[in-house]
C-alpha cells in the first residue's frame, strides 16, 4: 500500500480535527444527523458557503432559518466555530513526523469562518503544503475537478498520492480519479489509520 507514495493528502474535519456540528444541530432540533446532512446539501446557501460564493452573514441567516437556531449572529458564529474541536490527540505530531519523508497537504470542504478558526488552533500552513480549501477553490468534494486541481498542485502522479477522508463518497471519487485513498472513522481521526498502514508507531 505504501510503495511509491510521495504525498499524504488529508481532509480536516473528522480526520485531523473533530467536527461535531451535524450532531449538535441534530440534538438541538431532534432530527437524525443524516437528515441534517441532507438539509445542508439541499440548501443553495449552505452549499454555497463552502464554495465561497456566500458571505458569512447570509450563511448565518440561512443556518438560523433552516434549523430554528435562536441565537444572535455573534453567538451562532461562536457555536459554528466551537463545533470544530482541537486536533485529535497525537495527529498533528504524527503528521509533523512524516514531513521528512512525504509531502503533506490537505484538501478540505470548509468555509471562511472555519478556515480562520483552524488557523488559530494550529499551524495549518506549516503542517500542510499546499493547504487547499473548498471555499478558496470554489469547488467541493466529491467533485472530480477538485481532485484534479489538488493533484496538479501537488505536482505528482495521482497514484503517488494517498488521500484520507471520513466521507466514503470522497474516498471513492478519489480512487476513481487515480489517487490511493483510505476511509477514516470520524470518531477517531486519522491516527489509527496511519498506525495500521505503518506510517507511524
Amino acid at each position: 500500500m505504501n510503495d511509491g507514495v510521495e504525498a499524504l493528502l488529508f481532509d480536516l474535519g473528522g480526520v485531523v480535527v473533530p467536527w461535531v456540528g451535524i450532531d449538535a444541530i441534530a440534538d438541538h432540533i431532534g432530527r437524525s444527523p443524516a437528515v441534517i446532512h441532507e438539509q445542508f446539501n439541499a440548501s443553495d446557501v449552505l452549499r454555497g458557503y463552502r464554495l465561497g460564493t456566500v458571505d458569512d452573514q447570509s450563511f448565518l441567516d440561512e443556518l438560523k432559518a433552516q434549523f430554528d437556531l435562536g441565537q444572535d449572529h455573534a453567538q451562532l458564529a461562536a457555536d459554528w466555530n466551537g463545533w470544530v474541536k482541537a486536533p485529535f490527540p497525537g495527529v498533528v505530531e504524527a503528521i509533523e513526523s512524516l514531513q521528512n519523508r512525504f509531502q503533506t497537504a490537505c484538501l478540505s470542504n470548509t468555509n471562511a469562518m472555519h478556515w480562520s478558526h483552524l488557523h488559530k488552533m494550529f499551524d495549518v500552513q506549516g503542517l500542510f503544503d499546499p493547504a487547499l480549501a473548498s471555499h478558496e477553490m470554489h469547488l467541493a468534494k466529491p467533485d472530480p475537478v477538485i481532485f484534479q486541481r489538488a493533484v496538479a498542485r501537488l505536482g505528482l502522479p495521482a497514484s503517488n498520492i494517498l488521500f484520507f477522508d471520513d466521507m466514503m463518497d470522497n474516498v471513492l471519487m478519489a480512487r476513481q480519479m487515480g489517487l490511493r485513498a483510505e476511509h477514516v472513522d470520524s470518531a477517531q481521526g486519522v491516527l489509527p489509520v496511519l498506525q495500521r498502514l505503518g506510517f507511524v508507531a
